[in-house]
């Protein structure tokens, strides 16, 4: 045993190399890439949704990436609970791999029941072994693969190639829905279904390729979510996204346009969102009533308040501006207040400010210039120079001048001066009575 450790370095990470890279061929380093590719792919979506302590998969999610190209033409259209022969069959393909090409540093490792509510009876030996996880056998490899020399060396197989871990990722979760492990009941139960609806929606929108993930793929989704739910023809527009918005005593007398839609604003798709405007002109953000479309891209406008949900993106606020949105649309809100989408967006800012989610001296591209250029394409897009907020428990009534001239004295933003001018530009105007502390001297 000490000839056989004294043949290999002693250096944990040049032991991780020869491991995975010593004595590879062609082919070997392929399947390595890929499979290492999945894992971290799935790592970057639970930390986009801050979900850092997650660490593992399912060995049935995951042998379904791993073939997804290979298994597709198996998967029947509407959903139909998978065979135990057809999970042993793709699973052990998936595992032997991760046996063979990967030196012990992925591993497939035995688990509890399915989280499934609808569970009623125990596992197959089969079911148990999609429910297995698929993990690194200890942080360091994850700390390993996470070096850039590291990460460079197994992308570089798979260079050129059609592979995209996250479109793979995606393709997973839909084939999961359509061929899923459990008994198949629909119903209207989405709690189930939100941890992969949520990984669904955010590999789509870390995928490169946005024209296949968010055009081809979640439209599938969606699709494949309306077999899973029960719908009731007395609720007007029911979908399984509508409970996804709040509380049902919020949501259950609010009109809602297009669930689906305001979802993916809400994950930041903004290919989706930009394609479904331009093919359904004005019905796609709700000009008729019920909570703008508009109103949903900018609820995580300074900070993502500790949720799922990125940071508004200004590229998708553009899309809707420019599709015809309008930004002083009166509506009313989950909370039964009256509002208007430039309105939450001067409360936001505001509240941004009090909670000091804007940093001093900010040069970050998530930080304050990207709140500038939403604040500017609202104005650029007739938003009330001289709109008023309320006073609230927290606030004292302020005008968009007063606020965008506070951040201005604030912060020193040379950006936030430049909206202050163009506000006075488009009739913005001093309350009297409100001016001296607003004042910028020198203006």
């Amino acid at each position: 045993m000490h000839e056989y450790l004294g043949q290999h370095p002693t250096d944990l990470d040049e032991l991780f190399t020869h491991f995975l890279f010593g004595a590879a061929s062609r082919d070997q380093t392929l399947v390595i890439s890929r499979l290492f590719q999945l894992l971290q792919a799935r790592e970057e979506a639970f930390y986009a949704t801050q979900q850092q302590d997650a660490s593992s998969t399912s060995l049935w999610d995951f042998s379904l990436a791993d073939q997804s190209e290979e298994i597709v033409t198996y998967i029947p259209k509407n959903v139909q609970q998978a065979t135990d022969q057809d999970i042993i069959r793709i699973c052990e393909v998936t595992k032997a791999r991760v046996s063979r090409e990967c030196a012990g540093l992925i591993v497939a490792h035995a688990s509890g029941l399915s989280n499934s509510i609808l569970q009623r009876n125990i596992p197959s030996p089969a079911q148990q072994l999609g429910y297995s996880k698929i993990s690194y056998v200890h942080r360091t490899v994850k700390d390993f693969v996470s070096l850039s020399h590291v990460r460079s060396r197994l992308l570089e197989p798979m260079l050129g190639s059609s592979f995209e871990p996250h479109i793979s990722l995606l393709t997973s979760i839909i084939l999961q829905f359509k061929w899923p492990l459990d008994e198949f009941h629909p119903d209207r139960q989405i709690n189930d279904r939100w941890p992969n609806i949520l990984l669904a929606f955010t590999h789509a929108r870390l995928s490169q390729n946005h024209r296949q993930s968010q055009l081809m793929l979640i439209p599938e989704l969606n699709q494949v979510l309306c077999q899973h739910w029960a719908s009731r023809d007395s609720i007007e527009n029911d979908h399984w996204a509508r409970s996804l918005f709040s509380s049902y005593e919020k949501r259950k007398n609010l009109n809602f346009y297009d669930p689906f839609l305001s979802l993916s604003a809400k994950f930041g798709l903004a290919t989706l969102v930009s394609e479904r405007i331009r093919k359904d002109d004005n019905r796609s953000y709700g000009s008729g009533g019920g909570v703008p479309l508009l109103s949903h891209c900018i609820e995580m406008l300074a900070s993502r308040r500790q949720t799922v949900y990125p940071l508004s993106s200004p590229e998708m606020i553009r899309e809707i501006l420019t599709g015809g949105a309008n930004p002083n649309q009166p509506y009313q809100d989950l909370n039964g207040k009256s509002q208007t989408p430039w309105l939450v967006v001067l409360d936001y800012l505001r509240e941004a400010d009090r909670r000091q989610w804007i940093g001093y001296y900010d040069t970050s591209e998530s930080g304050i210039s990207r709140l500038s250029v939403i604040i500017s394409l609202f104005i650029e897009h007739g938003a009330d120079p001289n709109g008023i907020l309320v006073e609230t428990k927290f606030d004292p009534s302020a005008s968009a001048l007063e606020i965008i001239t506070s951040i201005y004295r604030k912060y020193a933003s040379p950006e936030f001066s430049q909206l202050r001018r163009v506000l006075i530009d488009k009739g913005a105007h001093e309350r009297e009575g409100h001016g001296i502390l607003y004042q910028v001297y020198g203006k």
